[in-house]
């Protein structure tokens, strides 16, 4: 099942993206709006795709599952794709859906 605009937005945002509006006054304007990660300035939402999955979504996993001292639970992502590679489907969809609930509820 692919998972809806809101639901990709609000897993990027669980994983520390955020956006930041900034009004430009006389000509310049210290920040950019756009999207942001820490102090990167990264412009648009990440497409969900496995590379922003592993850059932005598996760290933010791992330290959330480390921090309540359940990391082998970060065994999900590896039987996610696995089953997806078995199954023919999406592994974007499956990593998300292994990631996705997870952080909603650490969160």
């Amino acid at each position: 099942m692919k998972p809806t605009e809101a639901q990709v937005r609000e897993l990027w945002e669980l994983c520390g993206l955020r956006y930041e509006y900034h009004v430009i006054v006389f000509g310049s304007a210290s920040k950019s709006s756009g999207w942001y990660f820490g102090d990167r300035y990264i412009g648009k939402l990440p497409t969900m795709d496995s590379n922003n999955l592993i850059r932005y979504a598996v760290p933010k996993l791992f330290d959330e599952l480390s921090k309540l001292g359940e990391s082998y639970k970060f065994d999900r992502i590896w039987e996610a794709i696995k089953r997806a590679l078995l199954d023919g489907t999406s592994i974007e969809d499956s990593v998300f859906w292994a990631i996705y609930p997870v952080l909603k509820e650490v969160k």
